[in-house]
């Protein structure tokens, strides 16, 4: 019963760092680590089954942003791994890797997983809205569409894909390193 209440006491926990973030829409300090951690919690029900998880997490400083878009961002990463995963593998599971560093004024976070991977066509197309490869029902294509307006024109970061049709996917996401919206940090 206290392993329980402990997990619901995250889970809920999480759900209100979600949405107080979403609901105030304005950018603040934000730990890339911690928005990890949430957002696995938030998805553990969806990748548990299919998926290991690897969090290389280092010591990265706290940046300007939008905590819950960024989580958005994550979250639609890590469920498109997942859906990747459960593609290619029918009895095992496959593996997600999250990696977390800084260089200079930008914090990077690297999410790879080892599942279906992509055409270079359709690696083309991902961040067109309305694009998707799911199943008639199944997805919007917003996911990547709006994971690129956040990162690249609401936060002046950039998210890089590279793929490789039946060994995986990686998503680069960087993101400057500012206390406010116009400071960058040295």
């Amino acid at each position: 019963i206290s392993e329980g209440l402990k997990r619901i006491e995250a889970i809920v926990h999480g759900l209100r760092s979600f949405s107080r973030n979403n609901q105030l829409e304005e950018k603040g300090p934000y730990d890339l680590n911690e928005g990890i951690k949430t957002t696995l919690l938030l998805a553990n029900n969806e990748i548990k089954y299919k998926c290991y998880v690897d969090v290389d997490e280092l010591m990265i400083p706290t940046i300007y942003a939008n905590g819950g878009q960024i989580n958005q961002v994550l979250l639609n990463i890590i469920i498109n791994a997942s859906y990747a995963i459960k593609k290619k593998f029918e009895e095992e599971k496959g593996l997600i890797s999250i990696k977390t560093y800084y260089e200079n004024n930008t914090v990077y976070c690297n999410i790879c997983d080892n599942g279906c991977g992509m055409s270079e066509e359709i690696k083309n197309r991902i961040f067109e809205p309305f694009f998707t490869t799911k199943p008639v029902g199944q997805g919007t294509g917003l996911g990547l569409g709006i994971a690129y307006e956040i990162i690249c024109n609401q936060h002046n970061g950039r998210i890089d894909v590279k793929s490789i049709e039946g060994e995986g996917t990686c998503f680069l996401i960087l993101l400057p390193i500012r206390e406010s919206n116009d400071e960058v940090l040295m």
